[in-house]
């Protein structure tokens, strides 16, 4: 008499075949070559959906993207802008890194399942380059997303 082992798997979450959500948005994943940029003090502030990826380059920029409203947060008050820049992001999609390619700052963003309304944030980068661009990377979270 023969017996038969049968194995059921059964997991929860993503299978295999999607990236890792720690994993996928890094320089390496997205093949962004380039120096890893440091990032520093960071503030989220409340202008909502407003928040367009931005690259603030000097404190003339700074006063007139926060014109009082919301006022400049504490932690980009003193920014020395002959050394440092601020990358001006979202919660929603979350800056996961800042590479220096040679000719412009790449910034990897990755939407997560969030279920509050994304607020702005910055984060201070040592760089001095004067143009960004934004690698967007896929959301590998749940689908549906049923963030509360």
């Amino acid at each position: 008499m023969q017996r038969a082992l049968i194995v059921f798997v059964v997991a929860c979450g993503h299978g295999s075949s999607l990236p890792d959500a720690n994993t996928a948005c890094t320089p390496e994943a997205r093949e962004v070559t380039g120096t890893v940029v440091a990032m520093g003090a960071s503030a989220e502030f409340g202008m909502g959906a407003q928040c367009a990826p931005l690259l603030i380059r000097n404190s003339t920029e700074l006063t007139t993207v926060f014109n009082a409203q919301p006022p400049v947060p504490p932690a980009f008050a003193n920014v020395d802008f002959t050394v440092d820049r601020i990358v001006i992001g979202s919660t929603n999609p979350a800056i996961r890194f800042v590479v220096d390619d040679g000719a412009q700052l790449v910034v990897g963003q990755q939407g997560f399942c969030q279920g509050a309304a994304p607020q702005c944030f910055g984060v201070i980068v040592h760089s001095t380059r004067d143009s960004m661009m934004v690698d967007s990377c896929p959301y590998v979270g749940p689908n549906p997303c049923n963030a509360p």
